[in-house]
């Protein structure tokens, strides 16, 4: 999925950046850098993928391999 598609399931599933950051214990910031692919995060990969009801695997296929 592309950084876009991911914020819109994020957005449709009503869950904000801010709560995935706070849940963890990590920045904001840190959060929309895993989103962007700036920065890979096993445990924000897996909550992102959680939130919005999707294996870590097709959200980030590439990471797949």
């Amino acid at each position: 999925m592309s950084p876009c598609e991911i914020k819109a399931m994020l957005v449709y599933n009503g869950v904000k950046i801010t709560e995935i950051a706070s849940c963890l214990g990590v920045s904001q910031a840190a959060v929309s850098r895993t989103i962007q692919g700036h920065t890979v995060s096993a445990k924000i990969r897996q909550a992102i993928a959680e939130k919005i009801g999707r294996q870590v695997e097709e959200v980030w296929p590439e990471q797949a391999a």
